[in-house]
């Protein structure tokens, strides 16, 4: 089957602008702030700063993101950290509910594609796994801590649970893939993992269901979706009873995903040297890109 290697590289931060969609109840309890910031790892600016936000933005690139502060801190702060990396806080409002992971609608995007190559015909739906940027080598991680590591915590800190919950995403990704092979398709390969995008993706409609659960005690699979797993699990050296067991210990729930989304409001500016479009939240921009670059 044929494989393509992803294409796309940012060569500057520039290449790749992020801007969050969210609504946020007004009221006297937080401090809203309009975050931008460059090259800046958002997780480590929060536990700097101490403000509370609803998702994690890609390092490299500029990203606009909505963060909440118990009590008022500045009404702007512009502080450059070295000669690539600055952030900017702008006071907003004051708002109901501090802003917790989750509370985003979506994010619009705005990507430099010079030199980049897609397709004619874009796709009008793509396939919503997790990328890359999810991965690393989070998934040995992750599947080790689930293995072997789990006697010495009952719960795990936000790494462990980050290496975790990379690893069951991983699983959620085979499991489309399992499910998506019957119809004619091709693999594209990013950092040593292969992604298999459909040559129709009208093909998603004749799915019977538009979501697939991510593994957790919780959730409740039916004979189709136990069949999928059990079979993944089986090739990683796991029970689906084993892994489900050992995931009710240390309180990881579980979920349910979209396997294919809708991208939006999709347009192209300078001479379509850059693409502009709209992602609901959980969807990465950089899978949209592989399901547009040319097969």
């Amino acid at each position: 089957m044929k494989t393509l290697n992803f294409l796309w590289k940012p060569k500057k931060c520039e290449d790749f602008i992020v801007k969050e969609v969210a609504n946020f109840e007004e009221g006297k309890n937080h401090y809203l702030y309009l975050l931008v910031k460059r090259n800046l790892n958002t997780k480590e600016l929060a536990k700097k700063l101490n403000f509370s936000y609803a998702g994690l933005k890609d390092k490299f690139s500029i990203s606009f993101q909505y963060v909440s502060f118990d009590s008022f801190y500045k009404e702007k702060e512009f502080k450059k950290i070295d000669k690539g990396s600055w952030y900017y806080l702008c006071y907003l409002k004051t708002i109901k509910k501090k802003i917790k992971v989750g509370n985003l609608k979506g994010n619009k995007f705005l990507i430099n594609i010079k030199n980049f190559p897609i397709k004619e015909s874009l796709p009008k739906l793509m396939i919503n796994y997790f990328d890359t940027q999810r991965f690393s080598k989070n998934v040995k991680r992750g599947k080790k801590l689930i293995k072997e590591g789990l006697r010495s915590f009952k719960r795990p800190n936000w790494l462990k649970s980050f290496f975790i919950n990379s690893y069951l995403s991983y699983l959620w990704n085979k499991a489309i893939y399992s499910i998506l092979s019957i119809y004619p398709g091709y693999f594209i390969e990013d950092k040593g993992f292969k992604f298999y995008i459909l040559e129709n993706e009208n093909n998603l409609l004749l799915l019977e269901q538009k979501y697939f659960p991510i593994l957790g005690y919780k959730v409740k699979l039916n004979n189709f979706e136990k069949n999928v797993y059990e079979k993944i699990l089986n090739k990683e050296g796991f029970s689906l009873d084993e892994i489900i067991e050992k995931l009710k210990k240390i309180n990881v729930k579980g979920d349910y995903r979209k396997i294919y989304i809708k991208p939006q409001n999709i347009s192209f500016l300078a001479n379509k040297t850059f693409i502009k479009f709209f992602l609901e939240k959980g969807a990465y921009a950089t899978m949209f890109l592989k399901h547009i670059q040319t097969a």
